[in-house]
């Protein structure tokens, strides 16, 4: 694999013509000594290109080599595309390689670890965002209702009270309040 021939790569992933980047990623990936070396210089040609979906999925397979930045990007990524178990993986491995502990940072990851049937872990880190900033109601709510899932009807419902303090038209809370408020 020479210079020349990734530098190929590359400007068909700048002008856009994906069927040719990935013909051309496929062929080098045969003849690559190093892959993961290649997989993590085209997905970060495919990150400054904008273009998430191709990047997660070549960061995705070397994720130890990544930087925090590109790890919260593809966390970000397979979030919003469903996937909050990788997801989750990946916000872990950001907040390991030194992200900064942000309200919004361990809103998001809490928000994965909930989605990813992880209530345990989503409380643990959702209470962490709502110590760094109390008033983050969308945070209070993905507690209550990550509580509520795990059958802590009581935690679940003092947390929604908070909410609809200060928030009682919230279509999530009235939904959460009347879910809490049917019989068993």
């Amino acid at each position: 694999m020479t210079e020349a021939q990734i530098a190929r790569i590359e400007n068909a992933i700048r002008a856009n013509r994906v069927d040719e980047a990935l013909a051309l990623m496929t062929d080098a990936l045969e003849r690559a000594r190093d892959p993961d070396a290649l997989r993590l210089r085209i997905g970060r040609a495919y990150l400054r290109e904008g273009r998430m979906g191709p990047a997660a999925a070549q960061l995705s397979r070397v994720e130890p080599l990544l930087i925090t930045e590109e790890r919260l990007a593809v966390a970000e990524y397979l979030l919003v595309q469903g996937d909050p178990f990788n997801s989750s993986r990946f916000f872990e491995g950001a907040l390991r390689s030194g992200a900064t502990r942000s309200p919004g940072l361990l809103a998001r990851y809490g928000e994965a670890l909930s989605l990813a049937s992880n209530g345990e872990a989503a409380v643990t880190i959702l209470r962490e965002a709502l110590t760094l900033d109390p008033s983050r109601t969308s945070v209070r709510l993905n507690l209550a209702i990550t509580l509520a899932n795990l059958g802590r009807l009581a935690e679940a419902a003092r947390e929604l009270q908070v909410v609809q303090k200060s928030e009682p038209g919230n279509p999530r809370a009235l939904a959460l309040a009347q879910a809490l408020s049917a019989p068993r």
